[in-house]
């Protein structure tokens, strides 16, 4: 039941975002969405740096600046990572 849960709350958090990047063995690419180059390519290289870290990046346009979430094994220090990233590139 738990599992069911939890791929129907995944489920619907990916019905709700604009954009979603993959993250899967050290590498960035975009699911849906779109993302300019560089961005993709600075996410690659964070991703580079933290082989084990696997998941998908969810960006909501709620406002300025997007909010993002993060789903699967990505640790608290590689998401702020990301994000910084993802921010600078704003």
């Amino acid at each position: 039941m738990k599992l069911l849960r939890a791929y129907l709350w995944i489920r619907a958090r990916l019905a709700r975002a604009d954009t979603v990047v993959v993250i899967r063995d050290g590498k960035a690419s975009v699911a849906r969405g779109r993302l300019p180059g560089r961005l993709l390519t600075e996410l690659s290289e964070v991703a580079a740096g933290c082989p084990d870290a696997d998941g998908l990046i969810l960006a909501y346009r709620l406002g300025s600046p997007p909010r993002l979430s993060f789903v699967g094994a990505i640790t608290p220090s590689v998401a702020q990572r990301l994000r910084n990233t993802w921010m600078a590139q704003l």
